[in-house]
């Protein structure tokens, strides 16, 4: 198995951010990396316009740090309280499509109390682990 995580983080962020930047170099020096510091679960996602990631928490009782560069994204989180009202499935994801829940199948879902965020570009919100 092959993991190229450290590569990926630190092309990403040294030459990736600077260029969605057009070229500005007040960039914030917090994008180096350290690399003293583990990495094995740093992951770096990005998407096009329209992307969408059905309702699930990270493995490896991981946080997540989830920042915007371009455009907006909605991120709806439910507290861990709420997982059993999110009929899990494989344990870390659900079924559930939170913008167009089906009542009938999933009534537990009414029950759950969601926080939703939208971010725009430059905001950064912590997800924590198992939210």
């Amino acid at each position: 198995q092959c993991d190229h995580t450290k590569m990926l983080i630190q092309m990403t962020l040294d030459t990736g951010l600077r260029a969605l930047a057009r070229g500005k170099d007040d960039i914030p020096q917090l994008f180096n990396v350290d690399h003293s510091v583990s990495t094995s679960l740093n992951k770096m996602f990005c998407g096009p316009k329209g992307t969408i990631t059905r309702l699930h928490f990270d493995c490896g009782d991981a946080h997540a740090w989830l920042g915007q560069v371009v455009g907006t994204k909605l991120f709806i989180f439910y507290p861990p309280s709420d997982s059993d009202k999110l009929y899990p499935i494989e344990s870390t994801h659900s079924p559930i499509d939170p913008l167009n829940p089906e009542y009938e199948k999933y009534p537990l879902f009414r029950q759950a109390r969601a926080r939703v965020v939208i971010l725009r570009p430059g905001e950064v919100v912590l997800n924590p682990r198992r939210w």
